[in-house]
């Protein structure tokens, strides 16, 4: 008998699908094992997913109930992320196992999880920041360590105490 592994995944423009698909071509390749690909229900209207430009979703994938995760061995939830956050898809889909969780029916079942973030190549200071090799504040940053450097000529920056630079560190260390 086969172990079956469900690959459960949401994707908005087709980015976690293909990470699904590589995934379940990864795990068919073992010995034993089924891997078999399930999306989680849209819940955003055909007007609005048009409106964000949105590729169809992709055709021979079925979407999964929550009562079907019974049936798998295993399960892996792939989903983009939001604002650091999961996507309002996947938490409804999770919340619709709340009565299998209750009767233990999913108890026992090993699962993971994989996901898909990024953001614009240009966004934001500290992406601008790392492509220059400098950290957020300007300062220049060696690119291997990411150790502060000093320009030839460039003094040190002071201290907060009392504007004397490292001299209150040095007194600290002696002082313990």
């Amino acid at each position: 008998m086969a172990t079956k592994i469900y690959i459960v995944y949401y994707s908005t423009y087709g980015h976690v699908a293909t990470l699904a698909e590589e995934i379940q071509r990864g795990a068919a390749s073992v010995t034993g094992v089924e891997a078999t690909l399930w999306q989680v229900p849209e819940t955003l209207s055909g007007e609005a997913l048009a409106k964000m430009g949105a590729p169809p979703k992709r055709a021979g994938v079925p979407a999964i109930a929550p009562a079907e995760l019974v049936e798998a061995d295993g399960v892996l939830f792939g989903f983009p992320t939001r604002f650091g956050m999961l996507p309002a898809q996947l938490k409804a889909f999770l919340d619709g196992t709340s009565d299998l969780w209750c009767e233990q029916r999913l108890a026992g079942k090993p699962a993971g999880i994989f996901c898909s973030t990024g953001s614009p190549a240009n966004a934001g200071a500290q992406g601008r920041a790392a492509r220059a090799g400098r950290g957020e504040r300007g300062e220049r940053r060696d690119r291997a360590s990411g150790d502060r450097r000093r320009a030839p000529g460039e003094e040190r920056r002071r201290g907060r105490e009392g504007g004397q630079g490292g001299k209150n560190r040095e007194n600290r260390r002696r002082r313990s």
